[in-house]
């Protein structure tokens, strides 16, 4: 019962979302940068990274989840008196510095490995858009199809050896991800 609860009133939250409250439905992609902005409020960064700044970098040439995530920045930015909330773009995975979160909506699986390598051991929380192979490779959060019961995977071994700390909150709500129960199947994409 308890699960349930915390279940259904995290989704609440991404749900009134006063952005997002119109008269408009929200599409997925509104959605998962819902997700993107509240992960922040259930992970802890080492060393206190978001003191007063707080970056989320977008990965690869797509603009519609910049544009929705600089919405989002905008509207968590104006609700807070203490966090400045910034969305930077990235299309070389060699220039990725001074991020808290990265979200990769599309890559293909070569740059993705080589991605994840140069940020294996940063405090960087990584988000895959339902990216085949993407927590094997190495990333911690990947979402997942919209028909599965849990919306995202979690690679809790990615998370620890980058040092970041994911509540127990944010865990039951995932699915998590374990390289030796789980065949690469599971991860696969439905693009």
């Amino acid at each position: 019962m308890k699960f349930k609860l915390v279940k259904y009133s995290f989704c609440i939250v991404f749900l009134l979302i006063p952005a997002f409250s119109s008269a408009q439905s929200v599409n997925e992609a509104e959605l998962r940068s819902a997700y993107i902005f509240n992960f922040a409020e259930y992970v802890d960064w080492p060393g206190n990274k978001t003191d007063s700044i707080f970056t989320v970098g977008i990965y690869g040439r797509e603009s519609v989840n910049g544009e929705i995530l600089s919405k989002m920045a905008d509207i968590k930015a104006q609700r807070s008196d203490y966090m400045e909330y910034l969305v930077l773009h990235f299309t070389d995975y060699k220039n990725i510095k001074d991020v808290n979160i990265l979200y990769i909506p599309e890559i293909s699986r070569s740059e993705q490995q080589k991605l994840l390598d140069k940020l294996k051991n940063k405090d960087i929380l990584t988000v895959g858009n339902n990216l085949p192979f993407f927590c094997k490779d190495g990333g911690i959060i990947n979402f997942l199809p919209p028909e599965r019961q849990k919306s995202f995977k979690i690679n809790l071994k990615a998370a620890k050896e980058t040092n970041l700390d994911i509540s127990p909150k944010l865990l039951i709500l995932g699915h998590i991800y374990n390289k030796k129960s789980q065949p690469d199947k599971v991860e696969k994409s439905v693009h």
